[in-house]
C-alpha cells in the first residue's frame, strides 16, 4: 500500500512539472509575439557609482535578443565632461 502512495504522487509530481513546464512555454511565446511601439525616444541606462558599463551587458542583450531594438549605443564621459560614443 505504501509502495503505492509513492508511486502516484511520483507520477502526480511529474504531471504538475510537465504542465508547469508548457505552461511556462506557452507565456514565453505569447509574450515574445507581442509588437514593439517603434519610438525615437531613447532608454537610457546608468550604471550605479563605481561600476562600469558591463554592469548593463547582460540586460542590453536581452533587449536585443527580444527583438526590442537592434542598435545600441554607449557614451564615456571622462572626469572633465568629454562624451565619446561607442
Amino acid at each position: 500500500m505504501n509502495k503505492k502512495r509513492v508511486i502516484i504522487s511520483i507520477i502526480v509530481a511529474l504531471l504538475v512539472v510537465i504542465g508547469g513546464l508548457f505552461g511556462i512555454e506557452h507565456h514565453t511565446q505569447a509574450s515574445n509575439s507581442e509588437k514593439y511601439l517603434q519610438s525615437s525616444t531613447p532608454t537610457i541606462f546608468f550604471h550605479g557609482y563605481g561600476s562600469s558599463f558591463n554592469a548593463e551587458t547582460q540586460m542590453t542583450g536581452a533587449i536585443k535578443k527580444a527583438g526590442v531594438t537592434k542598435k545600441i549605443v554607449r557614451v564615456n564621459v571622462s572626469p572633465n565632461g568629454y562624451a565619446k560614443l561607442i
